[in-house]
């Protein structure tokens, strides 16, 4: 009885897929499974939860092959998906130009669940989706980064781990690789969620965020080396069209070299609650970059010594809420004039205390 049932349940299993010509390679099988998907226009794949399948090509996700929206559920129930060849996208799904992406790839959707990714460039390479999600799964040592979200409208990372990615961990952008621009190929609305890196040494970011607005990441820890240039990196790009950042319940148990949160964004960012324990003399806790409107940063109650604030644009707004009160002396701050930085608080600046400082306003 409970052999008809997964029976049942298991719409596809890439076992069927598989051919002895293929020599280990389940990219190959993952293809042809992916490609009677694409045909059926939807439907579930379920993995052999205690089995690891080998990859020494891309397994290219369905496509398109017909009208209205579509959605495609892979069940991983614990497998791992391990890259034997350096150069493999584990999970491959990119359009080859921007009308493609619009006109024939946004329409579907995808749901990845439960899946370990090991090495090979990226373990998720996914271009033109809306609403896609990726739940419960752990990446680890990829070249290039765990996941690369391109043009992925509303995409969902959740509860996810990335360990010792060689470049980047989470990635959210356009689709400028393939034609889009900024403003037409955006990762906007998407969540980063409960998910963790630790960083490997020499890395760039753990958390990445390209020309996309409204994205918000929640409750993330971000850990690891401190020999990485940046824990959040937000940056809008020349995109015209982003007004919203917001980062919320970050734990950052690292140090990283260049800086803890850098952002270059227009419209608001949002930092509400964030907890740091490490630091080094001159650290950048927060780098606001050139063209930065306006910081909201609400809820820190923790300060660690030797911690400053860099500005690189003399408009940038400040509102600080609920802080810790050595965020309100100006020595702590670095304001750049010119070439030269002054240790002084922002000309556009407010705040609240925190404690029995909270009806102190600055």
């Amino acid at each position: 009885m409970l052999t008809l049932s997964l029976s049942v349940c298991a719409q596809f299993k890439v076992e069927d897929y598989y051919k002895e010509e293929f020599k280990g390679d389940w990219g190959k099988a993952f293809t042809a499974c992916f490609e009677a998907m694409d045909k059926a226009g939807h439907g579930s794949l379920e993995l052999v939860g205690s089995k690891t399948y080998n990859f020494k090509s891309c397994a290219e996700l369905p496509r398109y092959a017909t009208k209205g929206r579509r959605m495609f559920v892979i069940n991983g129930n614990g497998a791992t998906l391990y890259a034997r060849v350096d150069s493999v996208y584990i999970f491959n799904r990119i359009p080859k130009h921007q009308k493609e992406a619009l006109s024939k790839m946004m329409s579907t959707r995808f749901t990845i669940n439960d899946l370990t990714f090991i090495a090979g460039s990226k373990g998720i390479n996914l271009g033109a989706t809306y609403q896609t999600s990726i739940n419960r799964c752990n990446f680890q040592s990829q070249k290039v980064a765990s996941i690369d979200i391109q043009f992925g409208l509303s995409t969902t990372i959740s509860h996810c781990n990335s360990l010792a990615a060689y470049k980047d961990n989470y990635v959210l952008r356009t689709g400028k690789d393939w034609g889009g621009n900024n403003n037409n190929s955006q990762s906007n609305s998407s969540v980063i969620d409960r998910c963790r890196v630790f960083a490997r040494d020499g890395a760039k970011t753990c958390f990445k965020v390209l020309g996309s607005g409204g994205v918000v990441i929640r409750d993330a820890i971000s850990e690891g080396s401190k020999e990485v240039d940046y824990s959040v990196f937000i940056d809008r790009l020349t995109s015209t069209t982003v007004r919203m950042f917001r980062l919320e319940n970050f734990h950052l148990e690292h140090k990283p070299k260049k800086a803890g949160i850098f952002i270059q964004s227009t419209g608001i960012n949002i930092i509400d609650g964030l907890f740091y324990q490490l630091s080094y003399d001159g650290y950048r806790l927060i780098h606001a970059g050139a063209g930065t409107d306006q910081i909201n940063l609400k809820n820190v109650p923790h300060f660690v010594g030797g911690t400053v604030i860099q500005q690189d644009w003399s408009n940038t707004a400040w509102v600080l809420e609920n802080c810790q009160s050595k965020f309100f002396i100006p020595s702590n701050w670095r304001i750049k004039k010119g070439v030269t930085y002054s240790k002084k608080l922002p000309f556009y600046f407010k705040g609240t205390g925190y404690g029995p400082a909270v009806e102190k306003r600055y």
